[in-house]
């Protein structure tokens, strides 16, 4: 249950961050998944190499797929930027076991203080952005080469029924090992930004909601691994389940309650706590 005490120096995050934030994890669901859905459809009819002309129906779904990395790269970018923005606003962090509780005022700290938090708050974000530009670069580079797949069955192409089902082959596994190596890194960076919104009090974002998040997060980075190594193969999508219900889940959360930060002048003296 979340106690607000005074909502006065509570403030949604600026330019519509929240909104345009959670419609982005929606539209990312949409697009990967409309574009994969057309794609794993047309590899498998054309799995053993009968098919021999292109399909445009399968360029729009790799294409999807691309135009995905571009709204994973937009997530990354306009969130690590709204968490670095709490820390700018001069907010300081209580220890972590304080959370869930009205806090005082911090008293004044040394000088290297600030400029140590100022770094401390960068981090994760920082780890966040670079962890979902990765994935873009991976998600688009298997996109790519299931692109190469559509090139097969042009009028150009000189390979043979059986060529062509090896090479399907190879480039679908290629788009594989991308997907899942893009779920590790999205897992991994994900669970350090939501560790470290759990453990911050400048957000209005209930403990059990990030600490699910942080599991889900780990769970999908666990299960990318798993099928990257061949251990468990299919256990992926299982653990990725957990995961897809929480994006939806803060998705929603931000378009209706939006990510609150507390800007107190530049003093923390919470207002607002959020216990389970």
């Amino acid at each position: 249950m979340d106690h607000i005490v005074d909502n006065s120096g509570l403030h949604d995050l600026p330019g519509g961050f929240s909104k345009v934030v959670g419609s982005l994890f929606l539209a990312a669901f949409a697009i990967y998944g409309t574009g994969s859905a057309i794609v794993e459809q047309y590899v498998s009819a054309t799995g053993g190499g009968a098919k021999t002309t292109p399909d445009t129906t399968f360029v729009v779904g790799c294409l999807l797929m691309l135009a995905n990395s571009l709204v994973v790269l937009m997530i990354g970018i306009l969130l690590a930027l709204a968490v670095w923005k709490s820390s700018v606003n001069g907010v300081s962090r209580p220890p972590a076991q304080g959370q869930g509780s009205l806090h005082a005022p911090l008293p004044p700290s040394s000088s290297s203080a600030p400029a140590l938090a100022a770094v401390t708050d960068l981090v994760p974000p920082m780890v966040y952005v670079f962890a979902r530009f990765l994935e873009a670069i991976l998600l688009g580079f298997g996109a790519v080469c299931l692109l190469g797949v559509e090139s097969l069955f042009g009028p150009a192409s000189s390979h043979s029924g059986q060529d062509k089902a090896t090479l399907i082959l190879l480039l679908t596994s290629w788009n594989f090992f991308c997907y899942q190596l893009g779920m590790l890194v999205c897992g991994g960076g994900s669970a350090t930004l939501f560790w470290y919104l759990r453990t911050s009090s400048n957000f209005l974002l209930p403990v059990s909601f990030a600490t699910f998040a942080c599991a889900s997060y780990a769970l999908l980075a666990v299960g990318a691994a798993c099928e990257i190594l061949r251990v468990f193969p299919g256990v992926g999508l299982w653990l990725s389940a957990p995961g897809a219900v929480f994006e939806i889940a803060f998705a929603m959360r931000l378009l209706t309650n939006g990510l609150k930060i507390e800007v107190a002048d530049g003093r923390y003296s919470v207002v607002a706590c959020a216990t389970d």
